[in-house]
């Protein structure tokens, strides 16, 4: 596969990532964009809603009202004539339909976990390869500010979860100016409202929601992202997938060992076999301390088939180069780089015999006092 997908990732995520074999999957409740999970709400879904909620009120006028007491339930009244609620117009409601979309996130976060991958980053047949202009977004938002590292998986040789047409690995996103709407009575349906429902509709709403999982806003055209989309009955701790418990927060901030925290943290990942990881991209800015711990690993014989590349930033152009390389060369320019970082902040102090640095003294954010 020349094209392998890419996971652009910190560097010590994908530390993780390759010494365990494994990569986390995403509940879609927690995708960078929240839109894409909340279906449009039109003003069919609002009638149908104040339609329903009418009839309820008149259902429940006059009916006996009943409170619990220490003797048991007594008779308190009647409830009321709550009359008719007004039609509201969508446009005019701020606020509000995440309360109406409750039930469809609960649904997706049950339902189904993602792995977001890019189409089109590298050929790995080349050792030369300039970069997309749009990649460098993608470098600073999800590599750690340039920091981080790019993992090329070919999806080939692993567990891709639900497959889309042809036995096609991966589900690539569609970019879209309007938001998508799922129907009415799909909303009754996840309210448990008694809904006949055919096989036909049944189909249109699998369809709709495998669609709704994969529509983002065209703003994010520039991401080129190709999923692939879990179903979580499947996702059984098994021989493909893992569960990782983890200390909450306030337990891990006080250094309190996992089977003493009460809301231990859950993580879904699916794991791989080292052939997949077709070839690692090191970010230009990877300090040395990030690089070391990584090309440690892709020295093991399991990767020996992995390719490896360095980046730097182009001379005259809004991209990176990349160039195939060894584990040695990687070290000998990431550390080049974090040293001249270094000395460029006043990070590095010269002694007698030579100069001193410490090893985090090139990462961003770093500055040392004088």
């Amino acid at each position: 596969m020349r094209f392998p997908f890419c996971k652009f990732s910190r560097a010590d995520g994908a530390q993780k990532i390759l010494d365990y074999n494994s990569v986390f999957i995403t509940s879609p409740m927690d995708m960078n964009d929240p839109f894409e999970m909340r279906p449009q709400w039109t003003q069919e879904h609002q009638d149908h809603h104040t339609d329903f909620r009418n009839r309820i009120n008149k259902m429940a006028s006059g009916m006996q009202r009943m409170i619990c007491t220490t003797e048991g339930p007594k008779p308190d009244g009647f409830m009321p004539d709550l009359g008719q609620e007004p039609i509201l117009k969508v446009e005019e409601m701020w606020g509000f339909t995440d309360d109406y979309n409750r039930v469809v996130m609960e649904f997706l976060h049950q339902r189904f976990r993602i792995l977001s991958l890019v189409r089109h980053v590298i050929d790995v047949e080349k050792d030369y390869y300039n970069s997309r202009t749009e990649d460098l977004l993608m470098w600073a938002h999800y590599a750690d500010k340039f920091q981080g590292v790019a993992i090329l998986l070919d999806p080939g040789k692993m567990t891709c979860g639900i497959k889309p047409w042809k036995e096609r690995p991966g589900w690539p996103i569609r970019y879209q100016k309007e938001r998508m709407s799922l129907p009415v009575w799909f909303y009754d349906r996840l309210q448990g409202h008694p809904v006949p429902i055919t096989a036909e509709m049944n189909n249109y709403v699998s369809g709709c929601i495998m669609t709704l999982v994969r529509t983002k806003a065209v703003s994010w055209r520039y991401e080129r992202e190709t999923r692939l989309i879990y179903d979580m009955e499947h996702l059984l701790p098994a021989e493909d997938f893992d569960l990782i418990l983890d200390t909450c927060p306030e337990c891990k901030a006080n250094n309190n060992p996992i089977d003493k925290c009460q809301h231990r943290l859950a993580f879904d990942a699916v794991k791989f076999p080292p052939e997949a990881v077709a070839a690692v991209i090191f970010g230009p800015d990877c300090p040395i301390d990030s690089v070391e711990p990584i090309t440690k690993i892709l020295r093991e014989d399991r990767y020996k088939h992995t390719k490896l590349f360095r980046s730097a930033f182009h001379g005259q152009e809004y991209r990176l180069q990349y160039m195939r390389s060894t584990p040695e060369e990687i070290e000998i320019f990431q550390r080049g780089h974090t040293e001249r970082v270094a000395m460029s902040k006043g990070n590095m102090k010269f002694t007698a015999d030579g100069f001193s640095m410490p090893r985090f003294a090139g990462r961003k954010g770093v500055n040392l006092g004088r």
